[in-house]
């Protein structure tokens, strides 16, 4: 009898060990995957305005006079 009772507790702390890390695999493989999707949408976002876009032909203009700097 209790030999069974050990091999039953051995049996149930197991399974919850099973559980505990299947759980705990879910929860990090939900969070790789949304911080891998965060990353490309600021990726895309970023890209998207700063390099497509041409900023050589803008007219940058004498900014330093725009703030008082003098620059000799």
């Amino acid at each position: 009898m209790l030999r069974k009772e050990k091999r039953r507790r051995k049996a149930e702390e197991k399974a919850r060990k099973a559980a505990v890390a299947k759980t705990t695999m879910r929860i990090l493989g939900i969070g790789i995957l949304s911080t891998a999707v965060l990353v490309l949408a600021t990726k895309r976002v970023f890209d998207e305005i700063f390099v497509e876009d041409d900023w050589s032909d803008m007219d940058w203009g004498d900014e330093d006079a725009e703030f008082g700097m003098d620059i000799d």
